[in-house]
């Protein structure tokens, strides 16, 4: 007998039937876990305020300034956005640093 050959080899040469695809399977990681958290970075940005003018409504605030009229209420507490007045100080929401990009118009050859 063969060191060598493997246990099905054997068992064939004494006539014993085995399947082809019988044989030991070995598994191997093939992920790694990490414990380094992934690095942050914190940047503290001035809020920005502004004066509500003569004429002014939360609506055409948010639209001169691209905002989300509701996100403008949350933020200054506001429940009702027709009781604004001339003079009230709100505060804007801090830009996130994305900026929107439309789809191009340029047609392909």
């Amino acid at each position: 007998m063969v060191a060598s050959r493997d246990i099905g080899a054997q068992w064939r040469d004494r006539g014993v039937a085995v399947a082809r695809w019988w044989r030991p399977k070995i598994v191997v990681p093939t992920t790694v876990e990490t414990t380094i958290p992934a690095p942050t970075t914190t940047v503290y940005v001035e809020p920005v305020y502004y004066t509500i003018e003569p004429g002014d409504s939360l609506f055409a605030i948010s639209k001169k300034f691209n905002l989300n009229m509701a996100e403008l209420m949350s933020i200054n507490n506001i429940t009702n956005p027709d009781k604004v007045n001339a003079g009230d100080v709100i505060q804007l929401p801090v830009a996130t640093g994305f900026v929107a990009v439309a789809p191009s118009t340029t047609m392909k050859p």
